[in-house]
């Protein structure tokens, strides 16, 4: 009876991991269904409104994560005689508790400051993959996106000047900076936009609106930008995250404490500050830049009716 038992309890565990699984596969969407939801204008285009628990989950690829359950069992008891019941209930004890080949995700609302290194055609891919979540879960009057980026990149990155959430609303203002000069300016918008939130006392992240992900490639522009190093004292979500990519990890800013590994051999999320070398590994999928290109002309062509607030593609209303 006790086996059998035992066989119960090992089928509860299997029930719970793929019922784990299923869950994270559902709500951790994929950049591919991303790219679909833009393509064809679906009804859950931005579908995740400020304050939700997914707000700002993304998805950086597949890999295995512990089942998040507390699984108890008694240690192991000296006998004179084999124990074979005892030695059954151990081995279950010892069996891997994993979720296998599932969505790996980041969240910029626990984590806002954030750091990518890596070849630049991985950290390219992978920023891109994330601005296409972004872009496909999150209406442009609750996100802004603010990119810098050195000016020998700057046609790599040609492709946001026609998304609306690198824009102010009026479009009088581009979210985007190649040189010194662009910087400065967008430095002031920071200062008048981000910084004055951080003087306005013990309030939530989504009493602010809209939020804005601040996104750097170069470490001398980023350098450059008084407000953005001002940003980074800051501990606690005052509405923005920021995002830096650099080629190697000490060229990240060391207030970056989750940091995201690109390699060839395998990727890695880990927490900088986390000396026992923990972290999650996982698999990068990797998106079809040219097809991104495609997709930022068909957003620019969705307009969200912001006279009354609603969040509703227009093509929706009736």
């Amino acid at each position: 009876k006790y086996l059998a038992y035992l066989d119960g309890v090992r089928d509860e565990i299997k029930r719970k991991c793929k019922e784990q699984s299923d869950i994270l596969i559902e709500n951790i969407v994929a950049p591919d269904e991303c790219a679909n939801r833009i393509a064809e204008e679906k009804s859950n285009l931005w579908e995740r409104a400020n304050g939700q628990s997914d707000f700002l989950r993304l998805r950086l690829g597949i890999g295995n994560l512990e089942l998040d359950a507390d699984v108890k069992y008694p240690e192991k008891k000296f006998t004179l005689d084999d124990d074979t019941l005892q030695d059954a209930m151990l081995s279950l004890g010892a069996e891997p508790k994993k979720l296998n080949n599932v969505p790996i995700s980041v969240s910029l609302i626990e984590n806002t400051t954030i750091g990518i290194y890596g070849s630049y055609s991985q950290t390219s891919n992978m920023v891109k993959s994330l601005i296409l979540q972004t872009i496909a879960l999150h209406s442009y009057d609750e996100l802004k996106v603010i990119l810098i980026t050195d000016s020998e990149n700057e046609k790599e990155w040609n492709f946001i000047k026609y998304i609306p959430h690198f824009w102010n609303d009026d479009k009088s203002i581009r979210f985007f900076a190649t040189n010194a000069d662009e910087v400065k300016e967008l430095s002031a918008f920071m200062d008048k936009s981000l910084l004055s939130r951080t003087e306005s006392g013990n309030q939530e992240y989504f009493d602010f609106s809209p939020y804005y992900i601040v996104i750097s490639t170069s470490k001398q522009l980023s350098e450059k930008c008084e407000a953005l190093q001002q940003l980074l004292r800051y501990k606690t979500n005052c509405g923005f995250s920021m995002l830096f990519v650099a080629p190697e990890l000490k060229d990240l800013p060391k207030e970056t404490k989750l940091v995201i590994s690109l390699s060839d051999e395998s990727s890695r999320m880990f927490d900088r500050d986390d000396t026992t070398g923990n972290g999650i590994a996982f698999v990068p999928e990797k998106i079809n830049e040219v097809a991104v290109d495609n997709l930022s002309q068909d957003i620019a062509n969705i307009e969200l009716d912001l006279s009354s607030k609603s969040y509703l593609l227009p093509s929706m209303i009736t």
